[in-house]
């Protein structure tokens, strides 16, 4: 990640198409040499901040599947309620 920089002027925040209009979301800005990530509940709070090479790593995994075990703990977790768990990540 990018180590902590001013931000500058605001950035122009996007979310996803498919967010629900909720505020459990992330948003994601555009930086002169990476993204820049927040937590929509938290527009203040942290911001992270990634390389493009980072992002394109992330971005690859996401549409390779690299991380679609973690839709079914989170569906199990929903499931279960307050009673739920951590699980295992696999390695």
């Amino acid at each position: 990640m990018l180590a902590d920089q001013p931000l500058g002027a605001a950035l122009v925040w996007r979310k996803a198409t498919r967010s629900t209009g909720g505020h459990a979301c992330v948003e994601v800005a555009s930086l002169p040499n990476g993204v820049a990530v927040r937590d929509s509940k938290d527009p203040d709070g942290p911001i992270l901040r990634y390389t493009l090479p980072e992002w394109d790593a992330f971005i690859a995994g996401a549409k390779s599947g690299e991380f679609d075990y973690l839709l079914a703990q989170t569906a199990q977790c929903h499931d279960v309620g307050s009673d739920a768990r951590p699980v295992a990540v696999p390695s």
